[in-house]
């Protein structure tokens, strides 16, 4: 299986041809309306990922070339070529490729989404204005007519969707169903903001604008579009900011950190990590945030080889459990200890030390009987550490199960198949390794 990134390497000539570094072509993007910063550039180039239309835009105003000049699209092929390239595609099926489109979006209409909501963001984070759609509510539609002054019951009414979207988004096996409300609901409350209300309705709007904005980049994150969930997250932490709220400024930069720890960037995790405890320092010690940093800070450490700074970090973690309900709010902050079992698997994973994480990957399986997405990510790090322990027949039973969850519309959980794909590149010609692909393959 061939898992190898083609560079772009006439995005970096014309850049380098410029004189332009990747933070200078970082900060042009930005003025732009983009989100971009130096290492998603490094992506950019190196192949790892590639642009969305969003930021292709916006390239190619900057540089005044084409998709096609910029290296974004492939070369134009003749008919009898593109049946040569239907033939390769058919026989990828049963491979890996680096980054896959994400399945279970809709493709050109979750394309849409994702500009749209980008566009978005590029006018949110910095004047908020965007025009108020349309909606059901009626007290909401009388809202808008006197914007210098939301009613209390406003405010009431919009937290109340916020947590009922939050409420949605656990439950639902597939997430992205979610985007289209989640961001009418976000236009509404940036809407708000720019009609230039009191000091406290402006805070309390930024804190829910946070809020919403953190959970669609949960959404985006899950579907495996890491560029969108980026921007999400970076809006998310300046409207927390300007809000004054520090845990949800800290819980901000916790999801951001996520995507560089699932790209195995986990020093620039880390960097994100360390923000988030400076900030949570601020903030109300009665909150579960800073457990919450050290659980996620222990899994950058895990990959960074770090046992001693893993364990530490655990260590921290377990407080939780002494913190009260009261602690933790179900929406932007959700740890509450019952996911320390999974968490200290997948550390160990990570760490390579399968003879510590069989024992508590067991114990959370029994946490989920139920056939959730969180069962799939318990099973994937089972189907690793088997696969560590040289038992391949295990690790393809785990797997299989996990295509079953898969396929309600989980693009995290497939994701992870992909990954334990390479791992078993070694054992392709085995029969259980072929039907496994076969299985992820009708995902595909």
């Amino acid at each position: 299986m061939d898992t190898s990134k083609t560079p772009n390497d006439l995005l970096r000539q014309l850049r380098r041809e410029r004189g332009w570094s990747q933070n200078k072509l970082a900060d042009l993007l930005q003025q732009r309306g983009g989100f971009a910063d130096a290492s998603l550039l490094r992506k950019w180039e190196s192949g790892k990922h590639v642009p969305s239309p969003f930021y292709q835009e916006k390239l190619c105003a900057i540089f005044g070339l084409t998709a096609y000049e910029l290296g974004f699209l492939p070369e134009k092929r003749s008919p009898a070529s593109n049946s040569v390239a239907d033939t390769q595609i058919t026989q990828a099926t049963k491979s890996f490729p680096a980054q896959r489109s994400p399945i279970f979006l809709g493709n050109e209409d979750m394309d849409r989404r994702r500009r749209e909501f980008l566009q978005f963001l590029s006018f949110a984070a910095t004047t908020l204005v965007l025009p108020l759609p349309d909606l059901d509510w009626d007290r909401v539609q009388t809202a808008t007519a006197k914007p210098q002054h939301l009613d209390a019951q406003v405010i009431n009414d919009l937290v109340a969707i916020n947590k009922y979207y939050w409420s949605l988004y656990n439950a639902a096996p597939n997430k992205n169903v979610l985007l289209e409300g989640a961001l009418g609901q976000l236009k509404t409350l940036t809407s708000f903001l720019n009609e230039g209300p009191c000091e406290a309705d402006h805070q309390k709007l930024c804190i829910l604008a946070s809020d919403l904005s953190q959970l669609i980049g949960e959404i985006h994150f899950d579907c495996n579009q890491y560029d969108t969930a980026q921007a999400s997250y970076v809006f998310a932490a300046n409207a927390a900011k300007d809000a004054k709220h520090y845990d949800l400024w800290a819980c901000a930069l916790v999801r951001h950190a996520f995507l560089p720890i699932y790209e195995s960037h986990f020093q620039d995790a880390l960097q994100l990590l360390q923000g988030a405890q400076q900030v949570a320092r601020h903030g109300d010690t009665e909150l579960a945030t800073r457990f919450w940093i050290a659980n996620v800070s222990a899994q950058a450490q895990a990959g960074n080889k770090n046992l001693f700074a893993c364990r530490k970090n655990l260590d921290l973690a377990e407080e939780v459990q002494s913190v009260s309900p009261n602690g933790m709010n179900g929406m932007w902050l959700r740890f509450d200890g019952t996911r320390l079992a999974e968490e200290k698997g997948s550390c160990f994973v990570k760490l390579g030390r399968p003879d510590l994480a069989m024992p508590v990957l067991n114990e959370a399986l029994t946490q989920h009987p139920k056939a959730t997405r969180r069962r799939g990510m318990v099973l994937t790090n089972l189907a690793i550490s088997a696969l560590q322990l040289g038992e391949l027949d295990r690790a393809c039973t785990y797997a299989s199960e996990v295509t079953q969850i898969a396929g309600k519309g989980s693009g995290m959980l497939l994701r992870g198949l992909h990954s334990l794909q390479e791992k078993l590149i070694p054992y392709q010609d085995s029969q259980l390794v072929q039907e496994l692909d076969q299985q992820i393959a009708l995902i595909n």
